[in-house]
């Protein structure tokens, strides 16, 4: 299998197919559940919502343990001037970021430290800065 096409953000045109993903301690962690959050925003014109669900299927699978992993937000929106659609999801999971594999994603790849509700109010607000108005 081909390795995927990670590259830096300045090499990733706003307008073409490419997957974000980031991931922090989850605000929903306790001292018995070592909870991650993972936000993941796929760009697509086919089926962006796929990439995503190919990621967590490769996660799932690269694990002994059957991690769950449960929806905290979903963002659907369409890029200006364009026929490309964005996805974002946002999941809790007890399933480490080691068993993150972009095996099957064949969109270029980036590691958006920006993503992480930290960084602003709201994911929505960072989607439409730069994407555009959420349809």
């Amino acid at each position: 299998m081909a390795k995927p096409n990670i590259v830096l953000f300045h090499q990733i045109k706003r307008d073409e197919r490419h997957l974000r993903w980031d991931w922090e301690p989850s605000p929903n962690r306790s001292e018995d559940r070592g909870l991650i959050r993972y936000h993941f925003v796929s760009i697509d014109d086919r089926n962006p919502k796929g990439n995503i669900e190919r990621l967590l299927k490769n996660m799932q699978g690269k694990s002994v343990i059957n991690h769950s992993f449960e929806e905290i937000e979903n963002v659907i929106g369409s890029l200006r001037d364009s026929d490309l659609k964005y996805v974002y999801n946002c999941y809790d999971s007890e399933c480490t970021p080691d068993y993150v594999s972009f095996e099957g994603v064949s969109n270029r790849i980036k590691k958006d430290e920006n993503l992480s509700g930290r960084k602003f109010i709201l994911v929505k607000d960072y989607l439409e800065r730069i994407y555009g108005p959420n349809d």
